[in-house]
């Protein structure tokens, strides 16, 4: 028989996480670790983290996990090429070389 563990969830408030993410951007930690050490989800800490800063918190750049890939520069003799990315809400984003 598996047994039943009892999970504490805390509940935070909105000035609470506005502490828990300083708190997080002054920390040496990433958010997975620093999550970890504070028994909190990493998504919580996300998204608080995101509506503190539209809230005009700013977090240092170190602190921002960013999506970006350098795929490198390409080469004078390269072929045509055309990429296109889908932004939502019907834009596209074309660039064309030719």
């Amino acid at each position: 028989m598996g047994s039943n563990k009892a999970v504490n969830h805390v509940r935070y408030s909105a000035e609470d996480w506005r502490g828990l993410v300083s708190e997080f951007s002054n920390s040496t930690l990433d958010r997975d670790s620093f999550c970890q050490s504070k028994g909190m989800s990493p998504l919580r800490l996300l998204h608080w983290q995101k509506v503190l800063r539209s809230d005009g918190l700013k977090l240092p750049a170190s602190k921002i996990k960013s999506s970006f890939v350098d795929l490198g520069a390409l080469k004078a003799e390269a072929p045509s090429l055309e990429l296109k990315l889908d932004l939502g809400g019907n834009v596209v984003l074309t660039i064309t070389r030719r």
